[in-house]
């Protein structure tokens, strides 16, 4: 689950730079670059970083009493500084909560089986939200911010098993993608599992809850 982990960030911030990009058409990082194409196509390439990217997952339910603040603080982090090229947020909202009130509209199965895999691999059958994961492991320091800095920093200052390239093809309604690999480091490592995980995820979403622990709040993801 590490080991995949480390592969997952360094893909995921391709696509994850790559898709802000295309969507937004804000600022880049130098990695990335958009051209038009014929026809109403339009393609986008990005190239990931020769460091390790932090994979930042958040647990949460919208459910949940607990959760908003950590709903605010992943959504913080971009203007803290964590780029796409620090940092891959995903939030991943589960479904478990939504007996007692209120159903979750972004929750699906596939998170919640992810979040078990996660504590199973500790040895443990406990769940709960809000649960940060930090590079596949359980991370209960993310409320502080110079600790998390640092630990970012750390995995940060690591190399790249993996030098990834993503060019994201549109046209029409649909996008097709394609990953090179630029230099592979893993087999030095140890590391020689070659699963590749790509997410494609929204970004600025809200719920205006009615009903539940968070009855009368507008939850921000």
């Amino acid at each position: 689950m590490h080991r995949f982990a480390h592969r997952a960030a360094a893909a995921l911030g391709i696509a994850a730079a790559a898709a802000a990009h295309a969507a937004t058409g804000a600022a880049s990082p130098p990695t990335v670059a958009t051209e038009a194409g014929s026809a109403g196509t339009r393609s986008c390439q990005a190239t990931s970083p020769p460091h390790r990217v932090a994979l930042v997952e958040l647990f949460t339910s919208e459910g949940c009493s607990s959760c908003p603040p950590a709903d605010r603080w992943l959504s913080s982090l971009r203007a803290a500084g964590f780029g796409f090229d620090r940092v891959v947020p995903l939030s991943l909202h589960v479904g478990y909560w939504d007996y007692i009130g209120w159903k979750d509209p972004y929750a699906k199965p596939a998170f919640t089986d992810r979040q078990r895999r996660y504590a199973r691999a500790r040895g443990s059958t406990t769940v709960y939200t809000p649960q940060v994961v930090l590079d596949g492991r359980d991370y209960r320091g993310w409320n502080s911010s110079s600790g998390f800095a640092r630990d970012v920093a750390t995995i940060n200052a690591q190399t790249a098993p993996l030098r990834l390239r993503l060019e994201a093809i549109q046209s029409g309604g649909s996008i097709a993608v394609e990953v090179s690999v630029l230099s592979d480091d893993s087999a030095a490592t140890g590391e020689t599992d070659d699963t590749m995980t790509v997410a494609v995820f929204e970004d600025r979403l809200k719920s205006r809850v009615t009903q539940g622990e968070n009855a009368g709040e507008t939850l921000r993801h």
